[in-house]
């Protein structure tokens, strides 16, 4: 994953999406996550296999900058309150 997001950056990008997949049964590590910020200052979405409030808060704590949810909110819309409630 390292080097897939170091070529980005040498191309210009800004924004890198790490994902799992759509409906994924885990999420994108918190190690893996910590691994890309350490080598690029960008702005980093995450998304596949987030379907619980402790995932979220995950995500929120690795500091990523944009958190994606489908699949479970594709089931279940009004999942989205409580997946976000306490989060600050």
């Amino acid at each position: 994953m390292l080097s897939t997001v170091l070529a980005g950056k040498l191309m210009g990008m800004r924004h890198f999406y790490l994902e799992s997949g759509s409906g994924a049964k885990s999420h994108v590590s918190v190690q893996a996550i910590e691994k890309v910020k350490h080598v690029i200052d960008e702005f980093i979405w995450v998304g596949g296999g987030i379907r619980q409030k402790d995932e979220v808060k995950l995500m929120v704590e690795a500091k990523v900058d944009m958190i994606v949810i489908g699949t479970v909110l594709e089931e279940n819309p009004k999942q989205l309150s409580d997946l976000l409630q306490g989060l600050d």
